[in-house]
């Protein structure tokens, strides 16, 4: 499609295909491969109040996203307000609803509560077949019971297409298939892997933790024949490419980008892996943004420029002397209404 036609796409749009919102970035857990350094990142201090996140909520609404996404640190840390929202968004006719978490807190009674509020998908972070790897990367000796227990739940308050995120590294990326085995014994409908990225607190413990190029090369093979070997299973391993939005938002869908990442501080991000802003919700509603020309936001050149240095994960953590450590140092705050950035009334 056109340029044109995209801006013309995009002034139609209601609103997002999916909103993914850092309810928090606080977090029981230190994980060594923690892409944002959950508990320790420059959000946690700034965090939106209760009555923010509401507000945005009832915002979203308006908005009919497809799907929003509740994601951290760790949300069962505010559950009560994510209650609140899920009540919210399933009056607002919001028929689609995730969460992701490290499984710690997810009690059958606690999830029996988000599933009477509308919650239908889980995805839980599982970093291995065994306690030692997976507490060892987690940092925390209970976090592969909790995991599998928080499925076990999952399953049997009645969660359909649960999912696992599994993150590859030296310690873990031989465990795969003892991994899928153990999640098509739980029901679990996909096993979601995607390579570990260079950034956050990954960048502190890399030499410990990075897989080499021969074990990749090795990962990606396994996946299609575990793909082929598992396929009556019920269940699908998946690649994920956590570059992928950035080399198709910077070029050919520039002036139409229908996925919305909002931190917990409320500064609304291109991507969540690059240190710069374009608006945050407590200065304007996020309709606002959106009706302002927020779909158009990868066409910017200082969201473009920054993510053209990063062509492969290794770039992800590659420190700038002119660009911000990434979840470590305060964000480039651009405004897309404040600084005018497209003409008043992108949807009039």
């Amino acid at each position: 499609m056109s340029e044109d036609a995209l801006i013309k796409q995009g002034r139609i749009l209601k609103g997002p295909f999916e909103i993914a919102l850092d309810i928090t970035n606080e977090c029981n857990y230190r994980c060594i491969h923690c892409y944002n350094a959950s508990g320790e990142n420059v959000t946690s201090d700034d965090e939106m109040t209760d009555g923010q996140i509401i507000e945005l909520i009832h915002d979203i609404v308006k908005l009919q996203p497809y799907n929003v996404c509740f994601c951290g640190g760790e949300p069962f840390l505010r559950l009560d307000l994510i209650l609140k929202s899920l009540e919210i968004l399933r009056r607002g006719n919001i028929r689609s609803t995730s969460l992701v978490t490290n499984g710690y807190f997810t009690t059958y009674e606690r999830l029996e509560k988000l599933y009477e509020h509308g919650l239908r998908r889980i995805q839980v972070s599982l970093d291995g077949a065994t306690p030692e790897s997976c507490n060892l990367l987690r940092r925390n000796d209970r976090a592969f019971d909790r995991a599998i227990d928080a499925l076990k739940n999952a399953k049997e308050v009645g969660f359909k297409n649960n999912s696992i995120a599994f993150c590859p590294t030296k310690v873990n990326i031989s465990e795969l298939e003892s991994v899928v085995k153990m999640c098509i014994e739980l029901s679990v409908s996909l096993v979601r892997v995607q390579p570990l990225m260079v950034i956050g607190r990954a960048t502190r413990n890399i030499e410990e933790i990075l897989p080499s190029r021969e074990q990749y090369v090795e990962l990606i093979g396994n996946i299609h024949r575990l793909n082929s070997k598992y396929q009556d299973s019920g269940i699908m391993v998946e690649w994920g490419d956590p570059l992928d939005h950035m080399f198709r938002y910077k070029e050919d869908m520039r002036n139409l980008s229908v996925f919305v990442n909002i931190r917990a501080n409320g500064s609304i991000a291109p991507s969540p892996y690059l240190p710069i802003t374009v608006g945050n919700v407590k200065r304007h509603k996020l309709s606002d943004y959106w009706n302002g020309g927020l779909y158009r936001a990868w066409s910017m050149p200082q969201v473009r420029r920054m993510a053209s240095n990063v062509l492969c994960i290794n770039d992800m953590g590659s420190k700038k002397t002119d660009t911000p450590d990434v979840w470590y140092e305060k964000d480039i705050e651009l405004d897309i209404i404040d600084d005018k950035i497209f003409f008043e009334g992108e949807h009039t």
